[in-house]
């Protein structure tokens, strides 16, 4: 396997590194040095039984300057002067310490960046956004702009959000606990799984804003005992996901025989009690006699709405008319997406649905964004598309792999600055100012 850096580019750290403010006096800090940032492109042809065009997006640093010095109560001057090498290189053989040595990187390479049979829709989530082109408006005064939004109803510094992944400790021994300290670092909601790795009552002790993606269980009891115990955590919203009843076909999974490892399960799921599986019988489907009997109804979800202490918004929504069927319910906001191309393949990609879910829905009501969101620039062209706020999930998990919080810190800040710089150049002050007219179909050309 063959691993390349490409496009790095030398920034100022100030910005970048997360951390408490200092004591302006006595004590002065510099911090400076090389923040490298690029794109790891990893030549995935010997990974699993079938060829694969992968590419891992991947944040690194390396070389932060860190300069003190002070005048000590005694009068004496004290200074230091340290030197952070930043970064992990992996191989296609590499196990990881934090799992018991069980699974390999070609195993987790395969759980992350994986979807759903032939991954259409996985690869679609992307093109889509290569599809829309950007139209700037000249001479706009972006003097003093910024990124602020409001979501579900609260002020934020800007609309990026960090989608739920499960089993964040296969990524990284402090697993979800970095990426509460990532988004806290950068000010960004953050979304917890169900099947999160880590107990969200150790993810509380963390600041920032959080909502609780939630899997409705097989009866109200145990669905209710999930949603207390997260918003006890801190949980401000219920994101329900609807669209995966089921597991989908992973492909790429089942070649590289991947398998949690021990020390690695959803710490939330493990205590409740499981349904009695039925017996089938013969003729009867594993699917719909089997597994389809625990799926939720809408009779559960007016329940479950009716119950919930914290606003309820849907997740994995694509038809205009089940938004507003969901909205009609009682629900607080809509997440269009495509569970990452993971669940169902040949599904559209979410950014081609998102405008016409808007317009069933009206202003007054949120919609965000799920899938395929890369770079600055497709923040923006969800925002003019309608979207309140984005979610974004591999990318946070690439730079968590590279380096922990700090790794998965410089994505969302990156994604940050991408974003302002493309509002800048459109002549875009503010989010508010970002409209459906600045885009334009996109053709891209290759020779």
């Amino acid at each position: 396997m063959k691993k390349t850096l490409l496009g790095t580019t030398a920034l100022v750290a100030v910005g970048l590194l997360a951390g408490p403010a200092l004591a302006s006096d006595p004590l002065k800090v510099t911090v400076g040095g090389n923040v490298v940032t690029g794109f790891y492109v990893l030549d995935a042809d010997n990974i699993g039984a079938t060829s694969y065009q992968d590419t891992k997006v991947a944040v690194v640093a390396r070389n932060i300057d860190i300069i003190a010095e002070g005048t000590l109560d005694n009068g004496l001057t004290a200074g230091v002067n340290a030197k952070l090498m930043l970064g992990s290189d992996f191989s296609s053989t590499t196990t990881f310490a934090n799992n018991n040595g069980i699974a390999t990187f070609r195993q987790l390479f395969a759980y992350l960046e994986g979807g759903a049979e032939a991954e259409l829709s996985l690869n679609q989530n992307r093109a889509a956004f290569g599809r829309i082109g950007l139209l700037p408006k000249l001479l706009g005064d972006c003097g003093g702009g910024h990124t602020r939004v409001t979501i579900l109803g609260k002020p934020a510094a800007h609309p990026i959000m960090v989608a739920p992944m499960a089993f964040q400790r296969l990524f990284h021994a402090q697993g979800e606990n970095a990426t509460a300290l990532a988004c806290a670092a950068q000010e960004a909601v953050m979304v917890l799984s169900c099947q999160t790795s880590t107990a969200p009552e150790e993810i509380a002790a963390i600041p920032g804003r959080r909502w609780f993606q939630l899997y409705m269980q097989a009866d109200h009891d145990s669905t209710m005992s999930l949603v207390t115990r997260a918003v006890a955590c801190g949980a401000e919203a219920l994101v329900v996901t609807l669209d995966a009843p089921i597991n989908g076909l992973r492909d790429r999974e089942v070649a590289a025989g991947f398998a949690l490892p021990d020390g690695v399960r959803p710490v939330m799921l493990d205590p409740l009690p499981q349904p009695r599986r039925p017996q089938l019988q013969d003729g009867q489907s594993v699917v719909f006699d089997g597994m389809m009997v625990f799926a939720p109804t809408w009779k559960d979800l007016t329940r479950l709405i009716a119950d919930s202490p914290v606003p309820v918004i849907i997740k994995g929504c694509l038809r205009p008319e089940d938004a507003r069927r969901f909205v009609d319910a009682g629900v607080a906001g809509i997440i269009v997406s495509n569970h990452g191309g993971r669940v169902l393949d040949t599904v559209p990609a979410p950014v081609t649905q998102l405008a016409a879910v808007v317009q069933a829905l009206g202003p007054e009501v949120p919609v965000y964004l799920d899938g395929g969101i890369r770079r600055g620039s497709d923040v923006f062209k969800a925002l003019a598309l309608g979207a309140e706020a984005v979610l974004v999930g591999r990318p946070v998990m690439h730079g968590l792999i590279v380096d922990g919080a700090r790794g998965a810190s410089q994505v969302l800040r990156r994604l940050r600055d991408e974003l302002e710089v493309t509002m800048a150049l459109c002549g875009c002050a503010t989010v508010a100012g970002i409209t459906p007219d600045m885009l334009a179909p996109f053709e891209e050309s290759r020779p």
